[in-house]
């Protein structure tokens, strides 16, 4: 399930954070107690109210999902830029030594 370029410990840490969401997202529906025949046809304000949360929560859960996911889209392209730039800094400062040693 891991992409390429994805960390493990991204990885590790976007599935505990997904799995205490879904765990609580599974919760929620088990409040709701089944009605009976004569309570069918009235729908008990709190089943109104625990479905509400449930969709909000699935939409904050998308929202978050899609956010995580475009920010780590862009982690491996960064971390090539960090190499590239510890390498130029690295041939950089090895000129700037070899330099001051000849002229001194």
């Amino acid at each position: 399930m891991s992409s390429w370029g994805r960390s493990v410990s991204h990885e590790s840490i976007e599935r505990c954070s997904a799995a205490a969401r879904l765990g609580a997202m599974q919760r929620a529906p088990a409040a709701v107690a089944m009605p009976t025949s004569s309570e069918e046809a009235v729908p008990r304000p709190t089943t109104k109210l625990l479905a509400q949360q449930v969709k909000l929560r699935e939409a904050r859960l998308t929202k978050q999902t899609r956010r995580l996911t475009r920010i780590l889209h862009w982690e491996p392209l960064l971390g090539v830029a960090v190499l590239i730039c510890v390498g130029l800094m690295n041939v950089f400062a090895a000129k700037s030594l070899c330099g001051t040693a000849i002229r001194a």
